[in-house]
């Protein structure tokens, strides 16, 4: 008996020493937008599970210009880019609900993530290729993970191709080439 009781509490205070050093190490960094996101505030730094890396929802959220919302009655969490989409999340969950603004395309749609939404002490995090359902692109280079609204290239009718990298002006140009 004692044995086990000396064996289970170094393997908790192994598990804890691993767990910080993880923390405290910042083994992965994170650029939102081509700028790096101060992760000194947060509790968990981006983390792997299984195959994917968490990270956390409103940092990469609110660099990207969307908006996170939370409802405590119904648990949900929300993401709301201003023209295309909103998002809704729970903890414990793989499930994203999308509502899709756009009259011309519907956007909405269930998607199921690769893992479910965690809360740690009060931080949101998700797989980052969540992201990309958000028309961003999402890449991993060793430990830094960078995550940037996709570029978009218009061909519009006189023949000019363009690279476009942000929501607002898609959708103006977009409204130009289909007045055209």
């Amino acid at each position: 008996m004692k044995k086990s009781i000396i064996f289970t509490t170094a393997l908790i205070t192994a598990m804890s020493i691993g767990t910080s050093a993880f923390a405290a190490d910042g083994a992965y960094t994170l650029k939102v937008s081509d700028k790096a996101i101060d992760l000194s505030a947060i509790p968990t730094v981006p983390y792997k599970e299984g195959s994917d890396i968490m990270v956390p929802l409103r940092a990469v959220s609110e660099g990207l210009g969307y908006t996170v919302g939370w409802d405590e009655s119904t648990g949900d969490i929300t993401i709301e880019d201003a023209y295309i989409q909103k998002a809704y999340l729970h903890n414990g969950s793989a499930e994203v609900k999308f509502d899709g603004k756009l009259k011309i395309i519907d956007m909405s749609r269930t998607v199921t993530n690769s893992q479910e939404t965690v809360i740690i002490d009060g931080y949101t995090y998700v797989p980052c290729y969540l992201f990309t359902e958000f028309l961003n692109d999402v890449t991993i280079e060793g430990t830094e993970i960078s995550i940037s609204p996709s570029k978009v290239y218009i061909d519009r009718a006189n023949g000019n191709t363009e690279t476009v990298e942000n929501t607002e002006t898609i959708i103006e140009k977009s409204k130009n080439v289909a007045e055209s």
